[in-house]
């Protein structure tokens, strides 16, 4: 089954279309990278998924849900700018824990999941550092960091 699922959508700015009838469908766990030359909807699509934009035409569902008119405050997904995205003054490991610990969640479970994700990226070992003392690869791979 698929978890996040497009179907014919479309957006449009000022009545020119940036996605026409766009279908996509991920299934939970794969990893996917949408590649395309500058103005063709990357940021368009990841934009409307976090609920940025809305679908001038068709369906948008995530866990079988349908997510089309969900407000932004309710998606509970997140969104990682291209820059800017870190805060300057943070470490690593509280970059990370950010989200988690505005939704009140144990610290005991923010270390778990923190550790846990930094050892995905493979940046374990980095938690203590800031940004200014990462790599342009480590500090764009911190920014891919999700809600989760």
């Amino acid at each position: 089954m698929d978890l996040l699922q497009l179907e014919n959508i479309s957006v449009a700015y000022d009545q020119q279309y940036i996605l026409k009838d766009l279908n996509l469908s991920i299934e939970k766990g794969h990893l996917i990278s949408l590649l395309g030359p500058s103005g063709c909807g990357k940021t368009t699509t990841l934009r409307l998924i976090a609920g940025f934009l809305e679908a001038t035409d068709g369906k948008f569902s995530f866990g079988g849900q349908d997510y089309t008119r969900v407000p932004i405050n309710k998606r509970n997904f997140g969104f990682v700018f291209q820059s800017y995205a870190l805060f300057p003054h943070m470490s690593v490991f509280d970059n990370i824990a950010f989200g988690l610990r505005q939704r009140k969640v144990k610290e005991d479970e923010i270390k778990k999941r923190v550790m846990n994700m930094l050892d995905v990226v493979n940046l374990s070992g980095f938690e203590k550092r800031f940004p200014q003392a990462l790599s342009g690869g480590q500090d764009s791979v911190l920014q891919l960091r999700a809600r989760w």
